[in-house]
């Protein structure tokens, strides 16, 4: 790999980071990988082993499965530089399954008639977002909003994904705990709550708690919970009477 502009100890920390290597036939590994991103996209040798540098197990992956999947980019039309990014920053597509991506794709336009060449301009800001199919996990986060929040329109489910990708980019149980907390803590229905689903994007420990317990402990019960979320920690204590210092 020296020979490939990768320096020696770039070479021990992408090993110790992803040991596999030592046991493939890396020769014939990178052999291969370079030929079908040359095949499908013209995509350099040089180019293939910045991926590398950002995602060493790139040539532990099974080149059937890459096959696949330089297939499903050119069907999805992204361009060099977009397929260079996601490989690099997506926190390892290449290694999930082909199907996982095809229905990312799949999903986002059957069921909020997203289209592709949208969710590629997603990805560009957030490339992780592709991650989000893996055990439909993509499915059952949106099902979690809407049951909460059943009269929200698909208009509105929609802009959420488009606008809003961060918000679904939030792990599952992390929403979960922040709809329990607010359904059960402070009795609240969230489908009444002007800040909901948005709020799912804040830190629970480092947010919503500690505001709406601070405030309980004052025997405010009936705080507007959309006040009390927004703004900055200096906004809050102005609106609610708390000393600054």
């Amino acid at each position: 790999m020296e020979q490939k502009g990768v320096s020696r100890p770039e070479i021990v920390k992408l090993i110790f980071e992803c040991p596999k290597l030592l046991s493939v036939n890396l020769d014939n590994q990178i052999a291969e990988c370079l030929h079908l991103f040359d095949l499908y996209h013209k995509i350099s040798e040089e180019q293939v082993f910045d991926i590398f540098r950002h995602f060493p197990y790139l040539f532990c992956c099974e080149m059937s499965k890459m096959r696949l999947f330089l297939g499903e980019f050119r069907k999805y039309k992204f361009t060099n530089d977009q397929i260079l990014h996601l490989c690099k920053n997506s926190n390892g597509i290449l290694a999930c399954k082909v199907s996982n991506l095809k229905g990312f794709f799949d999903y986002l336009k059957i069921q909020h008639d997203i289209s592709a060449s949208y969710v590629i301009k997603i990805l560009d800001t957030y490339p992780e977002f592709v991650l989000q199919n893996r055990r439909d996990l993509l499915s059952k986060k949106m099902n979690l909003v809407v049951k909460n929040s059943p009269a929200r329109t698909d208009c509105y489910l929609r802009n959420l994904i488009k606008r809003h990708p961060d918000v679904i980019m939030k792990s599952y149980a992390s929403m979960e705990a922040k709809i329990n907390y607010v359904k059960r803590n402070l009795n609240r229905q969230l489908h009444r709550e002007r800040c909901f689903p948005l709020m799912l994007h804040l830190s629970y420990t480092g947010h919503i708690w500690p505001r709406c317990e601070l405030l309980l402990t004052t025997g405010n019960k009936a705080f507007e919970l959309e006040a009390a979320l927004t703004g900055s920690d200096t906004d809050f204590c102005k609106k609610f009477g708390f000393d600054l210092s």
